[in-house]
């Protein structure tokens, strides 16, 4: 009995004087802190240990006693872990709390110095970009000169000078890692040089910032197309679709997507519900079009002239598909036959065999007759049928391709299998004050820039 008040005066010992760690995810956890080299060792009150790295310590409430270097390791730790902060006023209130749990000490006393300077970035209202504190001033000073920095990488990028534009981009992104710009723009010399993850990731980005912005979503239709995703492309193009209607790239796009689609693929909702958002927009795509001259060809578009050209041209193939139609047919027909006539062979080989089994009527014993000479016959006659039969299948095998290079006789072919990124048109650079309202998903030379939304503030 002793034993166990011992036991439970030691538990309540350890509850009374644990200390309370509050995590960035909103969670807690109380027990014996003990500094670790990149974060906090635990105890809990039921003994088990848990390590919590800088990164993921929001605030540390100190219950029980402290001695003075355990208040200078928990400074440090809170000024490592606020170098994530973006909002000055977070910075102030952790400041502000570490003060008061640690009064009357020299960590205290340092603390003060950090609270006055976040004070002064939230009475100046300043905010960090690239993980530099600037007033609102310098931020404008320093979106001008990314604007600039942008338009020559989007230039160079048009001339093929990939490498110069990266590296100007690299400059942008390391100003300011969330700028849409240089993230689009990221995304595009990505792509070019073969790079779909890197890209994908770039695009993302942008989307987390701009959800609308159509040719960001193209865009991660194309990289899922060449990643063998169709139905998860086909989700991407019915939504810049939506947040760009008529456009006549993404409407292009969609269209060799839907010739390519698998018949099971095509019965998915995804599939439909794009089918009839492409009808619907190409159609009135096509009237507006129709008054420049222009005509929907497949995915393309070509001249009233062409058309008709096209048109001719069609006859011909159609009548050279046709006759590889019959071909194909009586090859069909052929193998039919033959595997018929192998058919028929074996039923009489077996019955050979069968039948070569007799019994001596003398001695009542089974006798094996020797096989005839036509069963021999028979099967040399197989194998030959057979080796006519894969001679046969592996001309069928070839007209699936004759066919496509029957099709290409077009003067333009009405599908390539190609899907068009949206380049440096659609960047999405960011507006100054007292610019128009933006329209997402329209290039950018043909319209003012979109606004972009500031990201989301990240926990420390």
């Amino acid at each position: 009995m002793r034993r166990l008040a011992v036991l439970l005066a030691m538990v309540a010992a350890a509850t009374a004087t644990a200390d309370v760690v509050h995590l960035t995810d909103g969670t807690r956890i109380e027990g014996t802190l003990k500094r670790d080299s990149g974060g906090w060792t635990i105890t809990t009150p039921a003994g088990k240990t848990v390590f919590v790295p800088d990164d993921r310590v929001w605030s540390i409430e100190k219950i029980g006693g402290s001695e003075p270097g355990d208040a200078e390791a928990r400074l440090a730790s809170l000024r490592r872990a606020v170098e994530n902060i973006s909002d000055p006023a977070a910075g102030v209130e952790r400041f502000a709390r570490f003060i008061e749990q640690n009064k009357g000490t020299p960590a205290a006393r340092e603390a003060q110095k950090d609270l006055e300077t976040w004070k002064d970035r939230a009475a100046r209202r300043m905010v960090k970009v690239g993980g530099q504190w600037v007033t609102r001033e310098q931020h404008q000073e320093m979106i001008r000169g990314t604007l600039a920095q942008i338009e020559q990488a989007r230039e160079l990028i048009k001339q093929g000078r990939l490498r110069d534009a990266d590296a100007i981009v690299s400059r942008v992104l390391a100003i300011d890692p969330t700028n849409a710009a240089g993230l689009y723009l990221r995304g595009v010399l990505a792509f070019k040089e073969g790079q779909l993850g890197a890209a994908k990731k770039c695009f993302e980005s942008v989307r987390q910032q701009m959800p609308d912005h159509a040719p960001t979503l193209n865009n991660l239709g194309v990289i899922l197309w060449q990643q063998k995703q169709p139905l998860g492309a086909v989700a991407f193009y019915d939504l810049a679709m939506a947040a760009a209607p008529r456009n006549r790239q993404i409407l292009d796009n969609v269209a060799e997507a839907l010739s390519a689609l698998r018949e099971s693929d095509r019965e998915m909702q995804t599939a439909k519900r794009a089918a009839r958002r492409f009808i619907e927009q190409d159609a009135e795509l096509q009237k507006e079009l129709a008054q420049q001259g222009l005509h929907r060809w497949g995915a393309t578009w070509v001249t009233a002239e062409k058309l008709a050209e096209i048109k001719a041209a069609q006859e011909k193939i159609k009548l050279k598909i046709e006759q590889l139609r019959q071909e194909y047919e009586k090859i069909r027909d052929r193998i039919a036959e033959i595997e018929s006539r192998i058919d028929a062979n074996e039923r009489t080989m077996r019955r050979i065999v069968i039948d070569r089994t007799v019994v001596d009527r003398t001695t009542g014993g089974v006798i094996q007759l020797p096989l005839p000479g036509l069963y021999y016959d028979l099967r040399r006659e197989n194998r030959n049928l057979l080796d006519d039969r894969a001679e046969l299948l592996a001309k069928l095998d070839t007209f699936a391709e004759r066919v496509r290079a029957v099709e290409q006789e077009s003067p333009v072919p009405a599908y390539t299998g190609l899907h068009r990124l949206i380049e440096v048109e659609g960047t999405p650079l960011p507006a100054m004050p007292g610019d128009a309202p933006a329209q997402p998903g329209v290039p950018a030379e043909a319209l003012p820039p979109p606004k972009i939304r500031p990201p989301a503030t990240q926990p420390d």
